[in-house]
């Protein structure tokens, strides 16, 4: 399933991604699995759906690998939706619990923080 989100295949990924989920619920490749179903939504410019995915994640799974990308996917799904003060919360959320991350995330916070917090 990530195999078809990498090869730009978003919606087949995706569908194959919630099949797993519905499958295995308790498996524990499914934050990973949800993280990635929010990132083909993105990538299909549905915006609310992965705003939605990316919020669940980060609340079921707030010590997860990819918690901090997940916060700024979230972030980005907001500005896309034209809900700025909301990604620019979202972003200092992210500046504030995972300020180790920051490092390798710099840029992109960066760039959308200049979009959504000024």
């Amino acid at each position: 399933a990530l195999l078809l989100i990498r090869d730009r295949e978003y919606k087949k990924g995706e569908n194959a991604m919630e099949a797993f989920i519905a499958r295995h619920p308790d498996n524990r490749l499914v934050p990973s699995a949800r993280y990635w179903s929010g990132v083909a939504d993105y990538s299909q410019g549905r915006y609310r759906q992965a705003a939605s995915k990316f919020l669940e994640f980060y609340k079921r799974y707030p010590r997860h690998k990819k918690a901090p990308e997940g916060l700024l996917n979230l972030a980005r799904s907001l500005s896309a939706l034209k809900k700025n003060p909301a990604a620019c919360t979202t972003l200092k959320k992210l500046e504030k619990e995972y300020s180790d991350a920051l490092s390798r995330l710099e840029a992109a916070v960066n760039t959308v923080s200049r979009k959504v917090c000024s």
